[in-house]
C-alpha cells in the first residue's frame, strides 16, 4: 500500500515504501500518479500537461526513475513549422503518443529530437499528415520510416552519420 497521497498543483503524488515504485510503474492502475519511494525527496516544479508557444502539447510522465515530456498533440494555435526541444525545464522530450498529429493540415515542417525519433510511436503519430521532416540523429536505425506515408520531404542535418538499412524504404514521395 502507500504510505501517503498528496495533491501538488494539479498532479498527484504516490509516495510507496522504498523498493516498490518498479511494481506500481508496472501496472496501469498507477498511471495518473507521479510515484516517489520514501526515501527519495519530492520535488515537483513542472507542469502535468503544457502547451508551448508553438501550439504543441506535451505530457509529463514517468520512465523508470526519472521524469520526460512526451508530445501528446496540439492546439488550434499550431504553427506551421515547429522546433520540438529536447527539454523542457531540464526534463528531456523524449517520446511521441501515437496520433499526436492526426490528421492536421496546418503542420509543414516539423524538426524532432533525438529520443523523439527514437519513440516507438513516431510514425503513427503523423497519420493523415504530409509535411518536411527535419532530423537530426547521429544514427537513423534500420526501417525507422518504412512506408511513412506523412514525409512530403526530409531533411537531415549535418550529425547524421549513419542511416539504417530501408530507414526510409516505401515512403510515399
Amino acid at each position: 500500500g502507500y504510505i501517503y497521497l498528496k495533491e501538488l498543483a494539479q498532479q498527484i503524488v504516490l509516495r510507496v515504501p522504498d523498493g516498490t515504485k518498479k511494481a506500481y510503474l508496472s501496472t496501469s492502475e498507477w498511471n495518473e500518479f507521479i510515484i516517489f519511494e520514501h526515501s527519495e525527496p519530492v520535488v515537483i516544479n513542472y507542469e502535468r500537461t503544457l502547451t508551448d508557444e508553438q501550439g504543441v502539447k506535451y505530457q509529463l510522465s514517468q520512465s523508470d526513475s526519472s521524469f520526460v515530456y512526451k508530445i501528446c498533440g496540439y492546439t488550434e494555435a499550431l504553427k506551421e513549422q515547429v522546433i520540438v526541444p529536447d527539454s523542457i525545464g531540464g526534463l528531456a522530450v523524449a517520446s511521441i503518443s501515437d496520433y499526436s498529429f492526426n490528421n492536421c493540415k496546418t503542420l509543414k515542417w516539423i524538426h524532432l529530437p533525438a529520443l523523439v525519433v527514437e519513440s516507438p510511436n513516431v510514425k503513427s503519430a503523423f497519420n493523415g499528415c504530409e509535411l518536411t521532416l527535419s532530423l537530426n540523429n547521429k544514427v537513423i536505425p534500420e526501417y525507422k520510416f518504412y512506408n511513412a506515408a506523412f514525409i512530403k520531404e526530409l531533411e537531415l542535418g549535418a550529425d547524421v552519420d549513419s542511416l539504417g538499412t530501408c530507414a526510409f524504404k516505401e515512403c510515399k514521395n
